[in-house]
């Protein structure tokens, strides 16, 4: 479906929404690497505040305004509950599964899509496969969901991170949010 490219507010906004969802994906990453590598004190301590400025979607949601509590405060032990490590992962698929869709998909009237954008992005079917087992395992109840996965998300992650970028590379910077660009560029440095 050929969809009309945004106007240039609207690609401004536009932007800091995947900003957004790029910044998530990436504190659940750091989030499961600590889980994977570290401890639930690691985990609990580093808040969203601690990496940077925020964009704020909603009122409600502020980082920066989450206080920081250890592990004995809130009462858990240092062995990481499942319930714990499912929320962050499943947070990350959550925004993965977006900006997959944003980055690899057309998309529909009311979608915001790469594509709309940057109408010369290329789209990809190389994620068709992780975007369908997150709907089938996260977004979705399904009968799939009773066989157990294991989930890459190292390499979810590095497939984003470097689709994002060449994005930004590509991108009018008039057509984003001022550090849209400086964000995505930077983060193959860190």
């Amino acid at each position: 479906m050929s969809q009309t490219a945004f106007n240039l507010n609207d690609s401004i906004e536009y932007s800091k929404h995947i900003l957004y969802e790029w910044q998530m994906l990436r504190y659940n990453y750091k989030q499961l690497y600590q889980l994977k590598n570290g401890t639930i004190e690691e985990v609990v301590s580093e808040t969203p505040s601690k990496m940077g400025t925020f964009i704020t979607i909603s009122e409600t949601f502020s980082p920066s305004k989450t206080s920081e509590r250890t592990t004995s405060e809130i009462g858990i032990s240092t062995t990481i509950p499942t319930t714990f490590e499912n929320t962050i992962l499943e947070s990350f698929l959550i925004h993965a599964r977006n900006l997959i869709c944003f980055l690899d998909l057309e998309g529909t009237k009311d979608d915001i899509p790469a594509k709309r954008l940057l109408p010369s992005w290329n789209l990809s079917n190389k994620s068709d496969d992780t975007r369908e087992r997150i709907n089938k395992y996260l977004a979705h109840l399904t009968a799939t969901r009773l066989n157990k996965t294991k989930w890459d998300w190292g390499q979810i992650y590095e497939y984003i991170r470097e689709r994002l970028a060449l994005f930004a590379k590509q991108l009018d910077t008039k057509l984003l949010y001022t550090d849209f660009i400086a964000i995505f560029l930077s983060e193959g440095n860190e």
